[in-house]
């Protein structure tokens, strides 16, 4: 028996279909997320190295649009070469098939754009939205992405902040516009999501045996349950944009991990990951630097010129990381993992499924390398599990409890796979029960069709909406807004609180006027505004009420803001 002939064997599953190994059945559209991944390290790899020479291309929307026509043009290379030697692509049905899940995503996009700006972005402004939006304002402010100032890691900070220059967008001119355009770029961080989970899940599938058809259906259904309440409502009412973006890149670090294992490409999307998550959030870093080990061994073993390679990515790769690194080491540190904060739930039954499912490939396949990315699959929740340990909070606390998400997630595509494979084997099948078991999956399949199809809905229709959207946009966007420390209008009271965040966005650079970003008293606003120097109310409520409310301050400036028509 030959080494191919051990291997395919290995790798035949339930249905009895061979693997192809040599065919990846997501074609060039697997490889996207590696390409744009590339582009995105290649750009922090570019801002860090402009911070110390004191170019500030965040500043200049030519420079901007320079920035991104290069990036453009980087993941578009990147793409050649990847997709170099790796055979026909599928057929597009297959591919198609696979991108539906994204696509429904990005169809939601499109059908919000005939709402009202308000309505279509009231979901976005609630959780922790609405601080990376400040964040952004103030690295767009600086110009470049830089740790100075601000530890917290911005690897999408800074890509969305160069949208906006490029766009030509400042939050101090248009804060509607920035907001609006916010929005849209978080949402279609779900619609990565299911871009990535559904290829991952379609590599997995082919590479453990299933067809070409079989592979993309299980595409489908794992980027399908990303839409599910527990992946996409929770995680983008929190605001939880960091682990939407980790996910994607732990989910394109895996599948270049499972399709290249020895070779340069896997090793410089492994590099490319790294760079991301240091710049994103470093708990995550484990399972990047695992999958870079495979293709780093090979390419020790590939003569002179991989030894190169090797080199140049890791110099590349650590120079790129380093600043945002050093940051968390030197000022943030590990127990900043015990602060509580939002409660981020954990969905426990896909985390076991998933685990299950892990298991059920890793026993039946005895696959090596199949074995390999299953096992990275759990290294977020183990890394959770001590972290907790370590900083002495439970596993459900924020921080671990994000770990175990990440975890769940990636677990999607191998219980995608498996339950594809029962399909087809109880659809083959001629026992007794069996048509019963198929109606049962038929079932099965539609609710999963049914939550991808309406879940996103409730995002514009209130269902995830903690404030009231036209009413935050009519205050941020009132003349002389960002000169107020307080806002106080007909919303409820997270209405004010939100206006009041956002009111950093619209003057990033004031660096003088405290905002708490937490719900305030009156007695705890009349604190704020008597330590400013120019107290001031940004409100829709009459003068006198105003006046009245804050007479803590007798010389309050009242802001007024435009009632709604």
């Amino acid at each position: 028996m030959t080494a191919t002939t051990r291997t395919r064997g290995a790798a035949a599953v339930a249905t009895g279909v061979p693997a192809r190994i040599g065919r990846d059945p997501f074609g060039a559209l697997g490889d996207l997320g590696s390409a744009a991944l590339v582009a995105v390290a290649g750009l922090l790899a570019l801002m860090t190295l402009a911070a110390p020479l004191g170019w500030r291309p965040l500043r200049s929307q030519a420079a901007s649009v320079g920035l991104l026509v290069l990036l453009a043009v980087v993941a578009v290379l990147a793409l050649r070469v990847l997709r170099r030697g790796r055979g026909p692509s599928a057929p597009r049905t297959a591919q198609l098939v696979t991108a539906a899940p994204a696509l429904l995503v990005v169809g939601w996009a499109v059908a919000a754009r005939f709402l009202p700006v308000g309505v279509r972005t009231e979901w976005y402004l609630g959780g922790d939205h609405v601080r990376h939006l400040v964040l952004t304002a103030e690295e767009q402010a600086a110009g470049v992405l830089g740790y100075d100032v601000e530890s917290y890691p911005r690897a999408w900070h800074t890509v969305v902040a160069l949208v906006w220059s490029a766009a030509g967008l400042r939050p101090e001119d248009s804060v509607t516009a920035v907001v609006d355009l916010g929005a849209l770029l978080a949402w279609l961080l779900s619609a990565a999501l299911a871009l990535t989970t559904a290829a991952l899940a379609a590599s997995l599938g082919s590479r453990t045996g299933l067809g070409l058809r079989a592979s993309a259906g299980a595409g489908f259904v794992a980027g399908c349950v990303t839409a599910w309440p527990f992946f996409l409502a929770t995680y983008q009412a929190l605001g939880l944009e960091g682990s939407l973006v980790a996910a994607s890149v732990l989910a394109v670090v895996l599948r270049a991990r499972l399709t290249d294992p020895t070779g340069a490409r896997g090793f410089v999307v492994a590099v490319a990951g790294g760079v991301v998550l240091a710049h994103t959030w470093q708990l995550l870093l484990p399972v990047a630097a695992l999958a870079a080990l495979g293709p780093a061994r090979g390419l020790l073993r590939a003569g002179r010129r991989g030894r190169l390679v090797l080199a140049v990515g890791l110099l590349v790769g650590a120079v790129a990381a380093w600043p945002a690194l050093l940051a968390v080491v030197t000022r943030v540190g590990v127990q900043h993992a015990s602060d509580a904060d939002v409660v981020s739930p954990v969905p426990w039954a896909f985390l076991a499924l998933g685990a299950g499912a892990a298991g059920v490939l890793v026993l039946r396949r005895r696959h090596r390398r199949t074995a390999t990315v299953l096992a990275l699959m759990a290294v977020p929740a183990v890394t959770g599990v001590l972290l907790a340990l370590y900083v002495g909070v439970s596993p459900l606390a924020y921080y671990p409890s994000k770990l175990l998400w990440h975890t769940a997630v990636l677990g999607l595509a191998p219980l995608a796979v498996v339950v594809v494979g029962l399909a087809l084997r109880v659809d083959r099948a001629s026992f007794r029960g069996a048509s019963l078991l198929r109606v049962v999956g038929g079932g099965g399949l539609a609710t999963v069709l049914v939550f991808a199809l309406l879940g996103p809905f409730a995002a514009f229709t209130g269902g995830w909406s903690t404030t009231d959207g036209p009413t935050v946009l009519r205050a941020v966007s009132a003349p002389g807004a960002g000169d107020a420390q307080v806002v106080w209008t007909d919303g409820p009271v997270v209405t004010d609180t939100v206006a009041r965040i956002l009111l950093a966005a619209v003057r990033p650079t004031s660096g003088g006027i405290a905002r708490p970003q937490s719900s305030l008293t009156v007695e705890q606003e009349c604190a704020l505004l008597r330590a400013a120097d120019a107290p001031a109310v940004l409100s829709d409520h009459p003068v006198a009420e105003v006046r009245a409310r804050y007479a803590c301050v007798p010389d309050v400036r009242v802001v007024a803001v435009p009632r709604s028509s």
